[in-house]
């Protein structure tokens, strides 16, 4: 859980959430343009396809009432002519069983209002899909003087707005059941997370807090086998004494690995950068580790192509890369062999640790540099350690803006190749 931090994934996350509804509503109003461009694209054909079915003698004289200047009302329809002197109607009957046959051709199946008005007129514009000429229709006496602009036969869908909702209903509730899922997951997620911190938190507490009581009684203990042999200078060499010197600085040893630990994830500005020379620094950790190389006899080369020089931290580099070759001297069953070479590649150097040990099984590859992982061996406990020196040479190298990874090959020593920025 390093480096999360909750207002920010809350913040993301929301944002993505955000985003997601936009996206939603862009795909359902263009979902809802395309029917009603759909929709009035087979009104204006339909309407066409009625006007071109219609013969001039099918017009016949009605005599609708002077105050409304509207004929009877039809089953499905309502038709009206303009509001003039002179009117001269059509034979509704005629007109509606052209419109309902276009309409059962077009899938048409909604009730309609049907007039007939002049071209001039607000409703019949030149691009309104809702308005057809009747040319074959024409006369003067449907117009006063010689103002006549055209008739024109005009329909409205009372329940337009309901078809077109009806059509993207299942959009809109599958939107907002994908929303709701995403929020919910949103939230599982955060609070995972914050519990997870939180339990993060409560065992780098408790580990904190092992340490320090395991210190003092330790401390004390080392205090007591100092005084007891200065006192008794007989018991210097003392096997039994020894031992207990010896496994109490080990431990003590173990104790300030975990503390240096816990205090380098609270704070991130640890690191105290400067030009290090990285083969130099190899030297100093083998110059350093010399007594544990010659106990086991082991046989350490450098092989470097030249002399990189990084940025870094000389202290915490030199822990890391410590680790690195007391692993290789711990786990083995032969005569360690330990070669480490250096090369520099694409303002990069590229360390190699590699050596003649038990090696690492691939399914361990990745949880090796996991806190706390040991790699299990039966019932062997010959190393003793609390799995802590990967994890935290993977920690400083990716604090300088490195990489590292084991490399395969299980059964025949480990390798381990280390990425670091030229300075």
């Amino acid at each position: 859980m390093k480096g999360i931090k909750i207002p920010h994934l809350i913040f993301t996350a929301a944002l993505c959430w955000l985003v997601l509804i936009g996206i939603q509503v862009k795909w359902i109003s263009d979902s809802k343009h395309l029917i009603e461009e759909q929709f009035d694209q087979k009104v204006s054909l339909a309407l066409a396809a009625a006007v071109g079915s219609m013969a001039p003698e099918e017009r016949l004289k009605c005599a609708p009432p002077q105050s409304n200047m509207i004929c009877q009302p039809m089953n499905r329809a309502l038709f009206s002519a303009p509001q003039e002197d002179t009117v001269e109607a059509y034979d509704d009957t005629a007109i509606r069983a052209a419109v309902d046959q276009a309409f059962l051709f077009y899938d048409i199946n909604m009730p309609y209002v049907l007039q007939v008005a002049s071209s001039s007129s607000p409703e019949c514009q030149t691009t309104s899909p809702y308005c057809c000429a009747i040319t074959p229709f024409e006369h003067k006496s449907f117009a006063v003087g010689d103002d006549a602009a055209g008739t024109m036969l005009n329909i409205t869908f009372p329940g337009k707005k309901a078809y077109v909702l009806k059509k993207i209903w299942w959009m809109l509730v599958a939107s907002l059941f994908i929303l709701l899922f995403v929020l919910v997951v949103f939230i599982l997620a955060v609070r995972s997370v914050i519990h997870q911190q939180r339990i993060s938190q409560w065992n780098i507490d408790f580990f904190n807090n092992m340490a320090h009581e395991f210190r003092t009684p330790l401390t004390n203990i080392s205090l007591a086998v100092q005084r007891l042999v200065k006192r008794k200078p007989d018991l210097a060499e003392d096997k039994y004494l020894g031992v207990v010197h010896k496994e109490g600085v080990k431990l003590g040893a173990q104790i300030d690995r975990v503390l240096s630990i816990a205090e380098l994830q609270h704070d991130g500005t640890y690191l105290q950068p400067e030009k290090i020379d990285l083969k130099e620094l190899l030297n100093q950790v083998i110059a350093d580790m010399e007594l544990a190389i010659q106990k086991t006899k082991a046989n350490v080369s450098i092989h470097a192509e030249s002399a990189p020089v990084i940025i870094g931290d000389r202290f915490h580099l030199l822990r890391a890369f410590k680790n690195l070759i007391d692993n290789a001297l711990k786990y083995t069953d032969v005569i360690p062999d330990i070669n480490i070479e250096i090369k520099e590649e694409d303002e990069q150097v590229i360390m190699t640790f590699s050596d003649n040990g038990i090696g690492i099984a691939n399914h361990d590859r990745e949880l090796i540099f996991q806190r706390f992982h040991r790699i299990p061996r039966g019932n062997q406990h010959d190393q003793k350690g609390f799995g802590l020196g990967l994890s935290y040479v993977k920690m400083i190298i990716e604090d300088h803006k490195g990489q590292i990874r084991a490399l395969t090959n299980a059964n025949r020593g480990s390798s381990f190749e280390l990425t670091l920025p030229l300075s």
